[in-house]
């Protein structure tokens, strides 16, 4: 995010990920085109595969059900002031830290019918060529709430599990897409503001070339 009110281009990110205090990822990443935000705007960086496992793939797969980790420390170097990715002032911002960074899933929802919809849980997989790479069983502890003909966000979560393990999940990033092999939503029609309606299971969706950004 980008909180001053002229354009910023990062052209390289050196960061270090992990729980208390102990390095389970790291990656020096250079855009090979500068990843541009807008004045006071958000972007995305894309997704880049060049990611270490300083621990190995073993003990990575022991913080998953954590479903978050701690930035132990990110330099980021900016160009300020930059316009559409060209000039700009250059700038390094070392040392930032954050802790509880989500390293799991979000997904968009839309509804096209007239009444509202609440969706109580989601069991889902999905993968490549038919291997599973990911997957969850997620109860939402309070309704997601989609209004009529709207578009609705989940918000992130944690509990996903990754059944090819790491190493092999780390190489899909590359492709940017997954498809979505079974997928069953429990449901309610016609709520109001996510309470009451009509329970309703949807079994057995699917969706090819799901984006992973």
């Amino acid at each position: 995010k980008n909180p001053l009110p002229f354009e910023l281009s990062i052209d390289r990110v050196v960061t270090s990920a992990g729980l208390n205090g102990t390095v389970f990822a790291e990656f020096d990443h250079t855009f090979s085109t500068p990843f541009v935000i807008g004045a006071l705007g958000t972007g995305n960086s894309g997704i880049f595969g060049d990611v270490s496992l300083p621990r190995g793939a073993n003990a990575s797969l022991e913080i998953i059900p954590v479903g978050a980790l701690d930035l132990l420390n990110t330099d980021v170097f900016v160009r300020v002031a930059s316009i559409d990715g060209h000039l700009g002032f250059p700038l390094e911002i070392d040392g930032l830290k954050q802790s509880d960074v989500p390293t799991t899933v979000d997904f968009d929802a839309k509804n096209p019918l007239p009444f509202e919809l609440s969706i109580d849980r989601v069991v889902s997989s999905a993968g490549l060529n038919g291997t599973v790479f990911a997957e969850f069983d997620h109860a939402f502890s309070t309704p997601f709430v989609i209004k009529p003909l709207g578009t609705a966000n989940s918000g992130i979560f944690g509990n996903v599990s990754l059944p090819q393990g790491v190493m092999a999940s780390l190489g899909i990033i590359p492709v940017g897409a997954l498809d979505l092999l079974n997928t069953d939503v429990f449901v309610r029609a016609g709520t109001i503001n996510g309470k009451f309606g009509f329970p309703l299971q949807i079994d057995g969706l699917k969706q090819s070339n799901v984006s992973t950004t």
